[in-house]
């Protein structure tokens, strides 16, 4: 699943910047998404294992990606192809 740059920005700002975002996330990431306003066509293309409820990073984790949004990580972690990382 790709998101727009517009849609990743603004996914990075929610879960660095606002709890309860964040704590909607956690629970339901494919209901988070659609209130970010995603499309149903590309959240039927989420892997399960993002679809599922999680705990997410801590925020300044997220704030660290947003700081260089074109880096690597950045573009990783918006392709949803994210190996579970222990931090």
């Amino acid at each position: 699943m790709n998101l727009s740059q517009q849609q990743s920005l603004n996914l990075m700002q929610k879960l660095a910047r606002d709890d309860d975002f964040r704590e909607s996330f956690q629970k339901d990431p494919v209901a988070a998404l659609s209130d970010l306003g995603i499309e149903r066509e590309t959240l039927a293309k989420l892997d399960s294992r993002c679809a599922s409820p999680q705990t997410l990073a801590d925020k300044s984790v997220f704030e660290k990606l947003l700081a260089d949004s074109s880096s690597v990580e950045f573009q990783a972690a918006m392709s949803f192809h994210v190996q579970h990382l222990r931090v």
